[in-house]
């Protein structure tokens, strides 16, 4: 990393939105594609990260959208203005082990590291698939350069008024490609982790003792409107709404490529509109090897029947414990909502009606409104909080269930370091899933496992076992 001096040489608009600059001044420091630079801006006390686009012996060139007033002022420097620069920063991507033919995903201005880097694979002869997704044709730019290095991009935007209609991610599975790069906000990014197994490129994902995927109903359904993501103080809003492929398609498609990277028995996590269609899609996924056991969501905020009503009522919450019981002899989870009156009340009439065991808490319902716009900020209106700050909640919720039911507790809710975990379990939980830290740090679990020895022996626990319910001793 270096602090330099640059001036700005070009600076003029792509879009109504977004700006191409280009910064004359000693560039060694910038060495390869996915770097970032960081950008001092007069009368702002913090400096703008940005990436870099593309780069020479003597400039480099950023693609600046305007979102706030730091990005705003960036797009009124003429040609000529100094600014302080630190360049240099991050690792950038790995060329080497790119393959002949990787993909390279890019979301509006995350694109911005990806021209570099296509020329960079280009020049080594590789032959890279570009995949841009934009809003609408209006938004479109960067089309005529990526075509200029003999790479025809393939365009979505979202209304389908330019290029394919649709999201980046629908593109994946296309292409047999040998890596995939990404960059754009953070949906996109959680979409391609999704679609790519991400994680299992990361890290050996073995190392978990499970996870439960998304969650899978009868037939296929396409979520909600965009916007689903809002971010707030200490966690995230979303309104999904069951996005999935349906069960046939999971049993199909998903369930075999999972096979080729995880090797242990898996959570099915299933939702439905009806306990009939509870019991078809368990009885499905109850007959496959990989299902270890099924997680029954009677708790999601975000759909418009189903989920949430189901698991805000007893006699409702054990009429589909009863329906998916009679079907599976696998360990049937029931996931319940926090946005109940007497959750231990809920808890047991699971219980009673056959569950094995208990996983809560689902996200709580909240909102934020724009306060430009004057309007919510998720198109649902309203969406699931989830993250640090429902840790507390979590941790009470756990603590009544553990007093109310005599069957195994899975802890969620804001769980982000190996203390959390340890908290969890002496409230009553025999286990827990961390969930939205995963988006914030692909690493966090294998970081959490790694430091539980040692939070363990600082307490002096010597098997983990015993911290179950033992603050209720």
């Amino acid at each position: 990393m270096e602090c330099k001096e640059f001036k700005i040489a070009e600076n003029w608009p792509l879009t109504e939105k977004v700006h191409f600059l280009r910064l004359a001044g000693d560039t060694a420091a910038i060495t390869r594609p996915g770097q970032f630079v960081s950008l001092s801006l007069p009368g702002f006390f913090l400096r703008r990260p940005f990436s870099v686009c593309d780069r020479d012996a003597g400039s480099f060139s950023l693609l600046v959208e305007r979102v706030g007033d730091g990005t705003a002022l960036l797009h009124t420097l003429p040609a000529g203005t100094n600014v302080s620069v630190l360049t240099g920063l991050g690792n950038g991507f790995t060329c080497e082990r790119s393959g002949d033919q990787p993909v390279l995903i890019g979301g509006g201005t995350g694109l911005s590291p990806l021209f570099w880097l296509a020329r960079e694979l280009t020049a080594r002869g590789k032959r890279p698939v570009v995949v841009l997704g934009f809003r609408t044709a209006a938004d479109v730019f960067f089309e005529e350069e990526f075509c200029a290095l003999g790479i025809c991009p393939v365009l979505f935007t979202e209304d389908g008024s330019a290029g394919r209609k649709g999201l980046v991610t629908e593109a994946l599975r296309e292409y047999d490609c040998s890596m995939f790069y990404a960059c754009g906000r953070e949906g996109m990014l959680r979409a391609v982790c999704e679609a790519t197994h991400e994680f299992a490129g990361i890290y050996d994902i073995n190392l978990l003792g499970s996870f439960s995927f998304k969650g899978t109903t009868p037939e296929a359904r396409p979520g909600n409107s965009l916007p689903r993501i809002a971010e707030c103080p200490s966690g995230m809003l979303n309104a999904v709404g069951l996005q999935n492929p349906g069960v046939d398609a999971v049993i199909r498609d998903e369930l075999p490529r999972l096979r080729e990277v995880f090797h242990k028995p898996v959570m099915a996590n299933i939702a439905a509109r009806s306990p009939l269609e509870y019991a078809e899609a368990a009885e499905k996924l109850a007959q496959q090897e990989q299902v270890g056991w099924l997680e029954v969501n009677i708790s999601c905020p975000n759909v418009r029947c189903g989920g949430m009503s189901f698991g805000a009522d007893p006699k409702a919450a054990a009429e589909v414990t009863r329906a998916v019981r009679a079907v599976t002899e696998k360990p049937v989870i029931m996931k319940l909502t926090p946005n109940v009156t007497d959750i231990a009340e809920i808890a047991r009439a699971c219980e009673d009606a056959g569950a094995d065991g208990i996983s809560l808490i689902n996200t709580l319902l909240g909102m934020r409104i724009d306060l430009n716009t004057k309007k919510p900020l998720l198109a649902n209106t309203t969406g699931g909080l989830s993250g640090p700050a429902v840790f507390p909640v979590a941790l009470r919720m756990v603590w009544q269930v553990y007093k109310a039911v005599k069957i195994p507790i899975i802890g969620i809710g804001g769980i982000d370091s190996a203390e959390k975990v340890c908290e969890m379990m002496l409230a009553g939980a025999t286990a827990v899933e961390v969930g939205a830290q995963n988006l914030r740090d692909p690493l966090a679990c294998p970081k959490i496992i790694r430091r539980l020895p040692e939070v363990l022996d600082r307490y002096g626990v010597k098997n983990i076992a015993d911290l179950t319910g033992a603050a209720h001793c």
